[in-house]
């Protein structure tokens, strides 16, 4: 494997090549490639085309903004390449349409070399184990390129306002922990995401399935991607959804009232795996505000397989934050796509469904006695995101 490492060819950048990138390079098991023999302007030659295609990752120092780097860089991001990149300038002063990309910000001394080296290689070991460049990523799991020629409409269908209804809360956050507004992690996440990948031009519509007629949502004539955030609890289109979608397929989850629940009128729920109570192992204490699991479906669309269906959907707020994490967070995607991976999942193709049971803790505060405590007003934590089962359909 190697990494071709794009820099501005003059006598400065080399030297900080053979100082700090190809030692990085080595360092994490790869080749390092340059086209340092190929000192030209103007159109790029066909030994670049060559080496960003057989290269597993790409490195890139943007400092200057160098046209030829500039290019280079966009060449490998339609390649889907993943791409480091590097600089000595300040992270503003990166073009707009690479500055949402993760930045390495080195100076051009003793130190900073050493400093470069070493986040390099962490940084190079960690791409190689996930793969994918991070936007890349996002696109496979939210818009996969099965769906290229079915470009919309996309629509996130949620209630962010039910939590409050069901708990009649009124003013501020003291009667309820900022945490269960789970809608919301997943709305914010899945705008983001599709600004990341598209701009603010194509963003989704956003719908509450309270205010629209089924029909609008499953109509077979006018059919639209649906990301569905939260349980049918708070959103009855999820349970609609999921049954269609489950009709034909083993084994079956679904959503179910806790029997034991005092609260009639906002029981707690079960997931059931072929009629019978899963329920993961606990990694933390204190109830489901501070660890719960749920569940990230995704296949196609039940009365059109050209389009997408997903669902991101917890037994409570928790668990529905750590499915609309696993969607949209790239620490928790990765995560998953990883699990997807060794189950032989290509996340390019939406037509292949699965559903990933996915959990997650809630950050932690020091206690009275000094030590670390799980803590539901700080919302979830990304490092104690886990991938505690999943089913592939074919």
């Amino acid at each position: 494997m190697q990494a071709f490492v794009i820099i501005p060819y003059k006598g400065s950048f080399i030297d900080i090549y053979e100082r700090a990138l190809r030692p990085a390079v080595e360092h994490a098991n790869l080749e390092s490639v340059i086209a340092k023999d190929e000192w030209f302007t103007g159109p790029i030659s066909e030994k670049i085309f060559q080496f960003i295609k057989e290269s597993t990752v790409c490195i890139a120092d943007l400092t200057e903004a160098n046209p030829n780097v500039m290019y280079e860089v966009a060449l490998a991001h339609s390649f889907g390449k993943p791409v480091v990149l590097i600089t000595q300038g300040e992270p503003e002063a990166i073009p707009f349409d690479i500055r949402n990309h993760r930045v390495i910000k080195y100076t051009p001394t003793e130190e900073g070399f050493k400093f470069l080296s070493q986040r390099l290689t962490k940084t190079l070991e960690t791409t190689l184990e996930f793969g994918e460049s991070p936007t890349e990523l996002l696109k496979q799991m939210l818009v996969p390129p099965s769906l290229s020629y079915r470009e919309g409409p996309y629509v996130i269908a949620a209630s962010p306002l039910s939590y409050r209804e069901a708990y009649k809360t009124r003013g501020g956050w003291k009667e309820r922990p900022l945490g269960t507004y789970a809608d919301h992690v997943g709305v914010r996440g899945l705008m983001q995401s599709f600004g990341l990948i598209y701009g603010i031009h194509r963003l989704p519509e956003f719908l509450d399935p309270d205010d629209f007629d089924d029909e609008v949502f499953m109509d077979s004539q006018h059919p639209c991607h649906i990301y569905s955030i939260a349980s049918p609890k708070a959103n009855q289109l999820t349970g609609m959804m999921m049954k269609c979608f489950f009709r034909d397929r083993e084994p079956k989850w679904e959503f179910k009232p806790d029997p034991e629940s005092t609260n009639l009128r906002n029981p707690k729920l079960l997931i059931r795996l072929n009629g019978k109570p899963y329920e993961p192992v606990p990694r933390e204490s204190g109830g489901r505000l501070v660890w719960d699991y749920g569940l990230v479906i995704r296949g196609p669309h039940p009365f059109d397989p050209s389009y997408m269906f997903m669902a991101l959907a917890g037994r409570s707020s928790r668990g529905t934050e750590a499915c609309s994490m696993a969607a949209t967070n790239l620490e928790c995607l990765q995560r998953l796509n990883k699990s997807l991976k060794e189950e032989n999942v290509d996340l390019s193709n939406h037509k292949q469904a699965f559903c990933a049971v996915v959990s997650v803790c809630a950050m932690k505060s020091k206690g009275e006695d000094g030590r670390l405590k799980p803590d539901q007003r700080l919302g979830p934590d990304p490092k104690s995101f886990r991938v505690e089962g999943l089913s592939v359909y074919k």
